[in-house]
């Protein structure tokens, strides 16, 4: 049977996450040991390891097809419609939506205002993942992600960590960050000593500067670690601001190019908490993915983690296609933050 188009989606943040952020197949192996058994994991991430039902009702192919390429899920936080409040009783939603009322906590900022909050988060995912036989599998449940490591390097850098389920495997990636809040640099400088040109650095920004993947062992399976990272988000945010990044990995080849645009401020639900953040459009093009559309919401008063991502095919792919060999991207991802406030990460957990 064939893995699904799922499998092979390089994620951020987060991709890119972090999702990440996306899933790479095209990318330098290692042999590091770190302590992220599947125990370890299950510690985290609130691992239910048990097979989710299929859908009731698919487009195409058969429902055994999809529960056998459905082990995305293993990662999944247990994901039941309601829960019980023992304290009074009653019955309240898995994720609740905010007040008609309800403010954010903090307003989104066009520079940085606050540092990673770092800590177990809540994520909750949607959508739909094509199978190998082309069916459409709905893509639901909540997963768990880490901010971690947060490092001040000087008044204007830092970099931090986020560490989240891998979809194709119980394992996890891991995606380092880093952020110049202080991306003018002085090009020229007239005869009066004012300066007359003004650019921003390339790294100017929210930036990811590489994603480690590990196998269920816990050791590194593959790298991606260009010499210029990705930019995500230049800083400070400038309203309809169009830009291009392009991140290769010389070891491998590997090479990934958003061509974007920050279009407003967005608002996400965090299931009661109303969390603002900068929302951008892209389209992506990987060497070993293809084609995609990928936008995001990057908050800059949390040290700019972001706090949603999506993953779509290619709203207006080259004429040409993806590269030779490369499938287009045909899932429909979504991932959301859905706890504001982080958990403490479990003792033991130290990947």
């Amino acid at each position: 049977m064939k893995r699904s188009q799922l499998g092979r989606r390089f994620k951020p943040m987060a991709v890119l996450a972090a999702a990440g952020l996306l899933a790479s197949a095209c990318v330098h192996q290692g042999a590091a040991k770190v302590g992220v058994a599947k125990l370890e994991a299950s510690l985290v991430f609130g691992v239910q390891d048990k097979k989710p039902s299929a859908p009731p009702s698919l487009p195409t192919g058969p429902v055994p097809d999809v529960a056998a390429t459905a082990g995305f899920d293993v990662f999944s936080f247990d994901n039941p419609t309601t829960d019980f409040d023992n304290t009074k009783t009653t019955i309240k939603p898995a994720c609740p939506l905010a007040s008609v009322t309800a403010a954010p906590e903090k307003a989104v900022e066009a520079y940085i205002t606050g540092t990673p909050p770092e800590g177990l988060v809540k994520w909750r995912r949607g959508g739909t993942v094509t199978t190998g036989s082309g069916a459409k599998a709905s893509f639901t449940g909540f997963e768990g992600r880490v901010v971690r490591n947060y490092t001040k390097i000087d008044d204007n850098n830092f970099e931090f960590q986020t560490v989240q389920p891998r979809l194709d495997k119980p394992a996890v990636e891991i995606s380092t960050f880093h952020v110049k809040t202080n991306g003018q640099t002085v090009e020229n400088v007239g005869t009066n000593g004012v300066p007359t040109v003004r650019t921003q650095a390339p790294d100017a920004g929210v930036v990811l500067t590489r994603i480690d993947r590990y196998n269920e062992q816990g050791q590194v399976e593959s790298s991606f670690a260009p010499g210029q990272g990705l930019l995500l988000l230049p800083l400070p945010v400038t309203t309809g601001e169009q830009y291009q990044s392009v991140a290769v990995d010389g070891k491998s080849g590997h090479t990934m190019q958003i061509d974007a645009t920050v279009t407003r401020r967005q608002r996400v639900d965090a299931c009661g908490d109303l969390v603002d953040g900068w929302e951008v459009q892209t389209q992506l093009t990987d060497s070993s993915l293809g084609q995609l559309t990928y936008n995001y919401i990057v908050a800059t008063q949390y040290g700019g983690v972001l706090i949603s991502e999506v993953y779509q095919a290619a709203q207006s792919a080259s004429p040409a296609g993806p590269p030779p060999g490369v499938p287009s991207f045909a899932d429909d991802l979504n991932f959301q933050l859905a706890q504001l406030h982080p958990s403490p990460v479990p003792a033991g957990f130290n990947p």
